[in-house]
This record gives structure tokens, sequence and C-alpha cells, in this order.
């Protein structure tokens, strides 16, 4: 008899999902995508930028949004990204980018340097299809997206990005015993502060 083997299982969903990302509803059809895995042993760039992005934003929110995403990280068994390029869609009459004219706001936004609104909702529609493929496969799984944002800001992985993203999310998977993306960064911190102050009462006491 076979072994289960938690490997093959999450490569085999990641290629999944990556496969949901690629065939799922886009604008128009026109497929501005890019889609890839991650193992665990390519998470070093991440691992790195995640840590820089703490030490330079998370002062400034309290539940430390890239501490928390690093955490996930370390703990993942794999990671399907999703990243969107750039491209005015021409939608007339949708100005969802902010932007008006006549006959719509296209012109407007190329001026100003906008970003279609109809480039982000392709992108999480391709996103949640992936988390779906997960789902259904009952891996346990989160959408990241501070990952996204360290591999746009850095420019990592060229070998599978070969165009440039504005914008990009990652999915975490994880085959294991005990849902490692359930217990959030504050709710360790409120443990760790409730174990300390027992040991405390413990030490304090006759």
């Amino acid at each position: 008899m076979p072994l289960f083997n938690p490997n093959e299982v999450v490569i085999e969903t990641a290629k999944l999902m990556c496969t949901a990302a690629r065939t799922a509803p886009k604008t128009k059809g026109v497929d501005l995508l890019t889609v890839f895995f991650l193992l665990p042993d390519e998470f070093a760039p991440l691992v790195t930028g995640l840590e820089q992005m703490s030490q330079k934003y998370d002062h400034l929110r309290s539940f430390r949004p890239y501490e928390r995403d690093l955490d996930s990280l370390r703990n993942a068994d794999a990671l399907v990204v999703i990243g969107s390029r750039r491209k005015l869609m021409d939608i007339a009459g949708c100005d969802a980018c902010g932007f008006s004219g006549d006959p719509n706001g296209c012109k407007a936004a190329a001026k100003a340097g906008a970003t279609c609104a109809y480039n982000a909702k392709d992108l999480g529609i391709a996103l949640c299809s992936a988390a779906l493929i997960a789902h259904q496969r009952l891996i346990d799984n989160r959408i990241i997206d501070t990952v996204g944002r360290v591999i746009v800001n850095e420019k990592l992985y060229p070998e599978y990005c070969p165009q440039p993203i504005f914008d990009a999310a990652a999915v975490g998977l994880s085959v294991s015993g005990k849902n490692p993306f359930f217990d959030r960064l504050e709710m360790k911190q409120e443990r760790k502060a409730n174990a300390g102050r027992t040991a405390d009462r413990d030490a304090e006491a006759p």
C-alpha cells in the first residue's frame, strides 16, 4: 500500500489552483495574469522581504501585518502566486477608476497613470477561484496580500514574472494536523502574555 505523502497532495493542488486562476473569467477575455507556485525552498527572498517590510511598517499598525504573514509563510507548504499587469480596458460608461469623460474616462485615466479597476477585479476573481480549489480539496489555505506586495516591490522571481506586474497576492497552503493560518499573530501574542502572567503567579505562590 502506498504511503500518504502530503507534499504530493500540496503540489497537485497548487497545479490545479494555477489552472483555476488561468481559466477564471476575465474582462473582455483579456488575460493579464501571471500565475505560478512556490515551494518552501524558494521562500528565502520572501522571508527577507517581509522582514524588511515589518521593520519599516509594522510599527504603524497594532496587529503588525508583515510579522503576522511572515509567521504564516514559515508554516506554509506551498504558495500559489497570482499577479496582474496593467491595461486600461476601455469600457464605455464604466468610470469605476474614479475618472469620467466622454464617452468614458479611460483617456483621463491614462493621462493620470491610473490603474483600470477591472484589472484588480480580474485578479480578485482569479484568487477566489484558486482558493476555492484548495477549499474543495480540504487543504488549509489563506490569501496573503503582503507576500504579493513584496514580490511586486522587490521584482522577485523574474523567471516566473517575465512582464512587470502591478499587484499580486499569494494563497498559502498547508497539510498538517492543525491549521497554521488560523492562529493570527495577535492571538499568539495574547496566549504568550497569558502564559507569562500564569508563570509569574506560580512564581509568587508560597
